[in-house]
């Protein structure tokens, strides 16, 4: 299974620093709005799927100070670029079914994106109030996985030293 409700317990590799955070959240009883996520795991077939991870392993490897935003543009299209696969779009549409809601937000949450030494707040896409009925939910979701890959994450990668290819969740929350 690669969509799981946002209560379930998973790592932070799994559901990304944002989405653990919300599963810790509901775990303690807050009111965090309903949701689920597309674990960082779909993320990787999705590479695999397209043929896509060689390549995106190849120039992320190379990516450095001078070079990053020409990179970092390759791997975006390249995602954005690719198909979602048919068992993913079939989990997706039903969870959103199940979820029940017109509007819904389209969340990125990456692996690494929070620590004691790091914090990504702001730099990894979002999208709001977008229609659950559109197709267009497809796109946002792998605008949220090609925004690991925006130049303001890719520098701040490199001001950390941080590796340029992770695992990226994607939460859809009403």
């Amino acid at each position: 299974m690669i969509v799981v409700k946002l209560k379930n317990n998973l790592s932070v590799r799994e559901l990304g620093g944002k989405g653990y955070s919300l599963g810790v959240l509901i775990k303690n009883n807050f009111d965090v709005p309903k949701g689920f996520v597309i674990i960082s795991e779909a993320f990787f077939k999705f590479l695999r799927d397209n043929n896509l991870t060689e390549r995106i392993e190849k120039l992320s490897s190379k990516i450095d100070r001078e070079n990053f935003r020409e990179k970092c543009k390759k791997i975006r299209n390249l995602i954005l670029e690719g198909k979602i696969p048919k068992d993913l779009i079939l989990e997706i549409k039903y969870n959103l079914k199940k979820l029940n809601s017109l509007r819904i937000s389209i969340r990125s949450s990456a692996a690494n994106e929070d620590s004691l030494k790091t914090s990504f707040a702001g730099l990894h896409d979002t999208f709001l109030n977008i229609n659950s009925k559109s197709d267009l939910i497809l796109d946002y979701t792998k605008r949220c996985w090609a925004s690991f890959f925006n130049e303001r994450a890719a520098a701040y990668r490199i001001k950390k030293g941080l590796p340029h290819l992770g695992g990226m969740a994607v939460i859809i929350q009403k």
